[in-house]
């Protein structure tokens, strides 16, 4: 008869994982705590720095904001007191730039040029930067607005390079450089910016236009009806395009 073989209970002689990776830890730590509470007290100094750093550029940038507000609304007399609002929002400055009134650019002007000096690398600078250009333009200083608006091409991005890129544009032509004016306004077509492209075809046949250029404002018209048959401006396009010498 087949004898059952004796199953042997294994011998707990292996030492223990868990427990011996503990003591290790234990171990390292009990002589190396100096080092490890130096450590932490240099982690925990950098999170205060960074937390300060950015606590610090926040304000700046609101502080930055609120000034740039005063010169993006009409100035109010002494007797009628200052804005007092502190909580201004980008937005409210987009809306306000353009509702600078005459009698206060002058004053606009020192304070955009105070607030570029003052916080050269806030948002705040590059919206002072565009509406500074915005005044030189509408002054018929079109190679100081295009002075200002390519430091906003330059350094910021978002929609303050697509304003600044048309500002230069526009300067361009109000220079009578309608070449330049066409690069960049190819330039902003090209771009992956969010706004609109349609209404640059139209500037550029324009200024293909003003250059005697008529074949090459035809190709643009057209180009501009291929990609926009629904546009608002259609109509008038395809009138253009007839008066050109070229059928819809």
């Amino acid at each position: 008869m087949r004898t059952r073989r004796k199953v042997k209970r294994k011998r707990l002689n292996e030492p223990d994982e868990f427990i011996t990776t503990s003591e290790q830890i234990v171990l390292y730590i009990t002589k190396n705590w100096r080092s490890i509470l130096w450590g932490g007290i240099a982690f925990l100094l950098v999170l205060l720095v960074s937390i300060g750093i950015i606590y610090n550029k926040r304000r700046i940038d609101t502080k930055a904001f609120e000034e740039l507000y005063k010169a993006s609304v009409p100035f109010k007399s002494e007797d009628q007191g200052g804005n007092d609002n502190n909580d201004v929002k980008e937005n409210d400055v987009k809306e306000k730039g353009d509702e600078i009134k005459e009698k206060t650019k002058e004053k606009a002007v020192e304070i955009y040029e105070d607030i570029i000096k003052r916080y050269p690398t806030t948002k705040a600078a590059g919206y002072a930067n565009l509406y500074l250009g915005h005044i030189y333009y509408e002054k018929g200083l079109y190679d100081k607005a295009i002075e200002v608006y390519s430091k906003v091409k330059d350094r910021w991005g978002g929609i303050l390079v697509e304003e600044a890129l048309e500002g230069i544009g526009y300067s361009y032509e109000g220079l009578g450089k309608h070449k330049e004016a066409i690069d960049i306004y190819r330039k902003i077509i090209e771009g992956e910016g969010s706004k609109p492209k349609e209404e640059y075809y139209i500037y550029i046949g324009r200024c293909y236009e003003e250059i005697g250029d008529n074949e090459g404002a035809k190709r643009v018209y057209t180009e501009f009806i291929e990609k926009y048959p629904d546009s608002k401006e259609a109509e008038r396009i395809k009138d253009k395009i007839k008066e050109l010498g070229v059928g819809s």
